[in-house]
Parts: structure tokens; sequence; C-alpha cells
């Protein structure tokens, strides 16, 4: 193995320049010297090269910083006939997909991986980056996700960010606003169109019926009520959730409206993850307890709450409150006798044995795949732990210690660490860092070098705090002086937690590379990060920030 240290060689940075890619003598050359680029590590037999790999197989393997000054050897001198042709191609310029040269690259990764060579040199050069001023200290990290910690459950289970409690209807009007008179006019129903079912809003009513769906039919208004007077039975496996399904005739926006709006209250608010009120249809997401074993169960009743419309100002009427399908029983009189008792509906949870086909969190029970209250969704994350289990704190040392990982190491770089003037001289020649002007223009709003283990605390992450972005975010909104610290930091936090987030996303799913390509996965992240530099000031100083930091 050769490594290329990048200090100055003196008379030996001429044999360096015929090795390694990127230098004219590099780009002139027509031996087999001059190839480092594709031929990173070669495999050889009696010096003929039988099969390589690029400066991307060191890159996989979280050496960055050195791959291109680096170049390994394997020789196969010794290699019998029969290996020769389990090993290498006919053609000898390449490996087989075969198990003998697969189990000698996965022996080959061990063995580079745990290079003091490579790993002390790659780390050396990775401190030099940028300038010894210190990145945001962790108490700031911490801090952001003690107000946000559905992300440090991402960081530390891969679990997804769970739909609101509440959901919003998929269509029909906006919410409506609020209004000092209370005018009805100011209040829209999202249940859709108005009494000739057109698209109009009309006046918000109250809902007269609540029974559990015993079969639910997607795709079909025509469901099967359950009319029985016990509680109906619905399996929840151990490891999972159930749906739970009512028809009912509660507009879409009954519970989050600001007129005659109701409540919804549950025997087990603990269990309850998610409620969503659509077309007629409200749907209950019920996780099991933590002690559910398969054969205990769980009463669950459910009651929806009706507000006394003779309260309401914008209601002259209080028969007006109500659906025009109700009969007379219903009695108004004058507005003295209302009927606004609770709507209740009773369930018995039954427990039964894990399944192995439980979709992930992420996706919604209620899309019509489902059959009912057999549908069931995995919460367990990674590890168990959700956001509502944790507090996310991290000490001096960078540990998030109750999430269970670390930051990454995280450093800035400045103009002067990287510009050159119009003649490629460094503006500042004593702060000028050759490395940092490789990776970073002032479109550029990160460089992540890849973790060697596949964890977020191995990443190494510079930050550009002079990218063009921010500085004429600054300028040209005329951010006040006071203010130009609370940008920066926004910036800064937005730059490691969009990064630390897409990294983790990405790995999980395709790993620290991507097959069949000369993609490294944190290289794709940079990239994916970079793309946002026209849009991301704008996205994380909302108009009403923008107002209260501008002169």
């Amino acid at each position: 193995m050769l490594l290329f240290k990048d200090d100055d060689l003196g008379d030996a940075a001429d044999e360096k320049s015929k090795f390694v890619s990127g230098t004219s003598t590099h780009k002139d050359a027509t031996g087999r010297t001059g190839v480092q680029k594709d031929h990173a590590v070669m495999l050889t037999i009696n010096g003929q090269t039988h099969g390589s790999k690029g400066e991307y197989f060191l890159k996989s393997l979280g050496y960055s910083k050195v791959a291109s000054d680096t170049v390994v050897i394997a020789e196969f001198d010794d290699l019998a006939n029969l290996g020769m042709v389990n090993m290498f191609s006919p053609s000898r310029d390449t490996l087989k997909d075969s198990p003998q040269a697969n189990k000698f690259l996965n022996a080959l990764e061990d063995a580079l991986e745990g290079s003091d060579l490579l790993t002390d040199e790659e780390e050396r050069r990775r401190a030099q980056r940028g300038n010894a001023e210190p990145a945001t200290d962790t108490d700031t990290f911490a801090e952001f996700i003690e107000r946000n910690p559905e992300v440090g459950n991402f960081m530390a289970t891969g679990e997804r960010i769970r739909a609101p409690r509440i959901r919003p209807s998929d269509g029909g009007n906006e919410s409506a606003p609020e209004s000092a008179d209370d005018n009805l006019s100011d209040h829209t129903d999202t249940s859709g169109g108005d009494e000739n079912g057109g698209d109009a809003p009309h006046a918000p009513k109250l809902p007269t019926f609540l029974v559990p769906i015993e079969e639910y039919n997607p795709g079909s208004e025509e469901h099967v009520l359950w009319e029985a007077d016990e509680p109906m039975p619905v399996e929840t496996p151990v490891n999972g959730s159930a749906t739970v399904r009512f028809a009912t005739d509660a507009q879409n926006d009954y519970l989050a409206r600001d007129v005659l709006s109701g409540t919804l209250e549950v025997s087990c608010p603990e269990q309850l993850r998610a409620i969503e009120l659509q077309d007629g249809l409200l749907t209950l997401t019920v996780d099991p307890p933590e002690d559910a074993d398969p054969g205990k169960e769980t009463a669950l009743s459910v009651e929806l709450t009706r507000p006394d419309p003779r309260d309401c100002s914008s209601v002259d009427d209080p028969a007006d409150a109500y659906p025009e399908r109700v009969e007379a029983d219903v009695a108004t009189d004058g507005g003295v006798n209302v009927d606004t008792a609770s709507l209740t509906a009773r369930c018995q949870l039954e427990y039964v044995e894990a399944t192995d086909n439980s979709h992930s969190p992420s996706e919604s029970e209620s899309d019509g795949d489902g059959d009912g209250e057999g549908d069931t969704t995995d919460t367990s994350g990674d590890d168990g732990a959700s956001a509502s289990d944790r507090e996310g704190t991290a000490g001096n040392d960078g540990v998030t210690d109750d999430w269970g990982f670390e930051m990454p190491d995280i450093a800035y770089v400045h103009e002067k660490n990287w510009r050159t003037n119009d003649d490629g001289e460094p503006i500042n020649p004593e702060e000028f860092n050759a490395d940092d002007a490789r990776n970073f223009d002032e479109h550029t709003l990160i460089h992540l070098d890849p973790s060697q283990d596949g964890t977020i605390s191995g990443l190494s992450l510079t930050i550009n705090m002079d990218a063009a972005a921010l500085r004429s975010f600054i300028v040209e909104r005329n951010v006040k002086d006071t203010w130009k610290e609370f940008v920066e930091q926004h910036y800064e936090l937005a730059m490691v937690f969009y990064t630390i987030t897409m990294y983790r996303d990405y790995v999980g799913e395709y790993g620290t590379s991507l097959k069949d390509t000369d993609l490294i996965t944190a290289e794709v992240v940079s990239r994916s990060i970079n793309a946002l530099a026209p849009t991301i000031m704008p996205t994380i100083i909302s108009d009403d920030q923008l107002d209260r930091i501008t002169e």
C-alpha cells in the first residue's frame, strides 16, 4: 500500500504526479503508472494487472481525503490456475462476480478499514479543514432536539414522524378563519358542497349518529355496521395497531373548526395514535399497551361531544344546527329542548399474536387498502422508542446520551479559506487551504466526508459560512446587526440537520454507497444539500421573522 502525503514532497513530487489523478503529468501519461483514479486498487499476477478498483472503492470505505493519494497492490503471483479462473474474467482485466472474488473483496475491505496508516492520515487531513473556530456547541443541538423530539427519535431509531393525531381533511375548503363576530359567512364546512351538492360552503351542522363499522368496504359508501348491544370486537396484534372505523354524519372539520365544534374522548387516550374524520368516516388508529399479551382485552369507549347550539350567536334557530334528515323526535321547541348528549360507541380490543406484515408507521391505514379492524401498523421503530418517550439532551462531548447517537464532526470554512483571485492566487495566503479550495466556492453550502462505520458520528461535515446564499440574504434583506447571528445559527442548524437526516435515510435504504454506480452516499447527500442553495434561506427564515429582524 502506497500513500503519498500531501505535504511538500520535494524531489518526489514529480514521481507522485505520475501515479495520482488530477495532475498534469497524469493527464499526459501513457504508461501504466498514471492510472490511479481508475486503478487505485490493482490486483496483479506477475506484475500484470488482472483486475482493479478505482478511487470509488477507497471512498466507499470512508477514505475520502486520502483516496486520490493511495495506491493498493494485491499480488496473486502464487494463485493456482483454478483460482485464477474462479477470480478473474477470461479477458483478465476484471474480477468475476463469484463467491471467491466476493470473499476476497470483503477481506480486502476489512484489511483497509483496519489500516492505521490510512485512518491516521485521513483523520489528520480532516482536522486541517476550515479554521480552528468551533462549530455550534452541542447545547444548541440539544435544545433543537428538545424542541423537536421527533428529529432526535429519527436519528436514534429511524422511526419516521407520525401523522398528527387529528389529521386534516384531504379535500374541500380550507379551515375556517377566525372571526370577531362569529358570522356564519366566515366559516366553511370541509365535508364538501352545499345542500344541493355544489361546491359552495354551508352552515356547520352537529352530528347525530356514531356507529362502529363491522365490515369496511374500501371505495364504497356501503359498509356493514355493528348492530349488537355489546361492544364490537377488534383484533389487535401485540406488535402492531388497530384501525377502528365508525360511520357518522359529523362534518370533516367538526373537531377543528371554530363554530359548533366537538371533541373526541376515548377511554384509553394514551393508546390513541391518530384521528381522521373524512366524508362520514371516523378512523381511529389505536396502539396496544406495552404489556399487551395475546388473549388479553381492553375496553375502548368512544365519545363524540356535541356543543349547545343555543350558545352560538351565529345560529338563529337551534334546529338549523342539525341535518335536515333528523326526524322530529329531536325537538327544538323554540330552542329549549335541544339534544346535546354525546354520541357514544363501544369496542373491545382483543390482542392476538404478533404479525410479520405490519406496515411502517408512515403508511396511512385509511388509504383504502385495509379491510377494517384487522389493519395493522408497526410502531416499534428500530428499538421500540417513540418520540414521546424521550427527551433529547447532549453533553459537552457531543453525545446525545438519551437518544443513543452522537453528532457528526462539524467545522466551518470561510471565504478566506477557499477563495482565490482572478490569477488563481489565494486572497489570504495565511488562511488559505488547498483542500477547501477544491471543495468549496460561493455556491457550495457544505462538504461531507463519509463515515467509515456508517454512523452519523463518523461523518465530517464542513459548512460554508460565506456561501452566497447566506451572505446575500443578510445583505439584500437588510438584516439588523443584532440579528445576523440568529440568521447564521438557523442556517447552520438547517445544514446540520438536513444533512444528517438525509444521510440517515439514504444509508438505511442504500448503504454507504450506491451499488452499480461510482456514487458514495455522502457525495449524493452533499449534492442534494448544495442544490438547495437558491431556496434555502427563504425556507428557514419565515416572512414574519423577516419583518422582525430587518431594517
